[in-house]
């Protein structure tokens, strides 16, 4: 079982994702029909989920070395929970993003997401 990763890590992290996920984005208008809306939100929702239920990483997180486990850090999280732990990201924005600060008084530096879903960040 690895070291939780703190709030500041997770931060940076999730900040890598979104910048990629913006350039990805502008490369992917130059095609996309102007007459439908682009799926901003489906696109995260999938990145994050399919990211951290393959490896245990997104990208963001794969840079800076951590992972998402399971509440014990034994284990990968598979679909189901990142699905789940993504849902809980939504979730945590509704309220203000109280559910991301509560990582920096979480004694197993747990946000909402990572209680919701049965999960830690462990530094790799």
């Amino acid at each position: 079982m690895g070291q939780p990763a703190g709030f500041f890590i997770r931060f940076w992290a999730f900040i890598l994702d979104l910048l990629l996920l913006v350039v990805l984005k502008e490369g992917i208008l130059l095609f996309w029909p102007p007459r439908y809306p682009y799926p901003w939100l489906a696109v995260l929702i999938l990145y994050f989920t399919f990211w951290t239920g393959y490896t245990g990483q997104t990208l963001g997180k794969w840079a800076l070395g951590v992972r998402v486990t399971d509440r014990w850090g034994l284990h990968p999280v598979g679909y189901p929970r990142a699905f789940l732990r993504t849902l809980g990201y939504l979730a945590n924005l509704l309220f203000w993003g109280l559910g991301f600060l509560w990582i920096v008084g979480d004694r197993e530096k747990r946000g909402w997401h990572d209680l919701l879903a049965g999960t830690r960040v462990c530094k790799c």
